[in-house]
């Protein structure tokens, strides 16, 4: 690990050097002690329990913390070789000063921050794109962005004067700052905004005369995720093309934060670990307009930690999060454990009847399983149907959706260690449902 890095660093600065003529290129600091000793502590991988959130089981933690040091290292990598091909002054100073944040927080802060949206997507975009910036004078735009995603960590621990740095507006013209939970409202009159990092506060500048301190508060759902209004303009830019994202009306705000309150209510009642495991696995909520009783959700493997929803009631709301957590949770695993051998090879679906790979039929029993498991625990504690619906019929229909797709794994895929643990807990789902 610290010889790949090293290796990278001196490969960027040889590149830079080379177009910079004699210029001077500074180094960036990794501090390989601290990465070395965070690796280190990585707990081993679950092997069992890695369905349903249950008393006692450490599986959501174990598997948040690998994915965090997955997350660094791919993150560092990253920085290393745009810091070398960027000779943005600006630009350079954002990936010092994001990097010595890092270093600053505890590991439990670290584990959070590199789980999140932000710092997955990041990782995902950076990846995909093109390895030189893209922006002429070598600046790179990505180096904003990323100060913008550390904007917590850098306001709390930046030891050095933090440059101004520039994104893109959220697409109501405002800014949201989800991690710290404020906001302004105001639009942008120019689509982006420059911040500045004070002592206390973050102003936010449009660059033609606009002045905002980012102090509007942003509401959790309880002591969890937190609902963001608009659309960012990263989230616009990046969400995948088969994936929609309509703008909530504040009264679809209104009638989000209710149902999901009442959610969220609902499962510390009925499944309290379930609740838990949404405030591990979930950072923030992006509400859609209403659309009725019909589902209308989802995850995005490269945003983790973000479930899209539109407003639904409480008893749908709650299976919506078991739902989505469930996907955020099976793109951690497949991140981190090989399901089965042929993870590629196709079969139709039983989850949506269509050709998939078996990758994509995992997400779907897995996903399934566990609002089965809930709509069992939500029957059995008397918890009424929503009008016009049959929660048994509901139970029924899923089930049998989830026992096909459970066989369908067990005929197709050439299951290994963690694909035979998910398989085999589905199967105790099933195994529990009356008759």
């Amino acid at each position: 690990m610290s010889r790949a890095i090293d290796r990278t660093e001196r490969k960027a600065e040889r590149e830079v050097a080379q177009r910079a003529g004699s210029e001077v290129v500074g180094r960036l600091d990794v501090d390989m002690a601290r990465v070395r000793g965070f690796v280190a502590s990585a707990p081993e991988p679950p092997r069992s329990n890695v369905l349903l959130a249950l008393p006692g089981s450490n599986s959501v933690t174990a598997l948040n913390a690998l994915l965090a040091r997955k997350n660094l290292k791919e993150l560092l990598k990253i920085v290393v070789t745009r810091f070398g091909q960027t000779t943005g002054s600006t630009e350079r100073e954002l990936y010092r000063v994001a990097i010595d944040s890092l270093h600053a927080v505890s590991d439990a802060a670290l584990e959070r921050v590199l789980t999140g949206p932000d710092i997955t997507s990041w990782i995902a975009v950076a990846r995909g794109g093109a390895t030189e910036p893209p922006v002429p004078r070598g600046e790179d735009p990505l180096a904003h962005q990323l100060a913008f995603f550390l904007l917590p960590e850098i306001a709390a621990h930046a030891d050095r004067a933090v440059p101004e740095f520039r994104v893109g507006a959220d697409r109501c013209g405002g800014l949201a700052v989800p991690r710290l939970k404020v906001a302004t409202s105001v639009p942008s009159t120019t689509g982006s905004w420059w911040l500045t990092v004070g002592p206390d506060e973050v102003l936010a500048s449009d660059g033609a005369g606009t002045l905002v301190t980012l102090s509007e508060p942003l509401e959790a759902i309880a002591d969890g995720p937190v609902v963001v209004p608009h659309p960012s303009r990263w989230l616009d830019e990046h969400l995948p093309a088969t994936e929609v994202l309509p703008t909530a009306t504040p009264s679809d705000m209104d009638r989000f934060r209710q149902d999901f309150g009442a959610a969220a209510q609902l499962l510390c009642d009925v499944w309290p670990q379930a609740w838990t495991e949404v405030r591990h696995c979930v950072e923030r909520l992006a509400p859609m307009p209403f659309a009725g009783l019909r589902p209308h959700n989802y995850s995005v493997h490269a945003f983790r930690g973000m479930i899209v929803s539109s407003p639904r009631p409480a008893v749908m709301a709650a299976q919506t999060l078991v739902h989505e957590t469930g996907h955020n949770r099976m793109s951690t695993i497949i991140d981190l454990l090989p399901l089965c051998t042929n993870p590629a090879d196709r079969a139709i679906s039983p989850v949506v009847n269509a050709d998939r790979p078996l990758t994509a039929v995992f997400h779907g029993c897995y996903s399934f399983a566990r609002e089965v498991h809930l709509t069992r625990m939500l029957l059995e504690h008397g918890v009424d149907s929503v009008p016009t619906t049959d929660m048994r019929r509901y139970l029924a229909e899923r089930a049998g959706i989830v026992r096909a797709a459970r066989d369908l794994l067990l005929e197709r895929a050439d299951l290994l260690p963690a694909g035979e643990a998910i398989v085999s807990e589905v199967g105790d789902v099933l195994d529990r449902l009356p008759g």
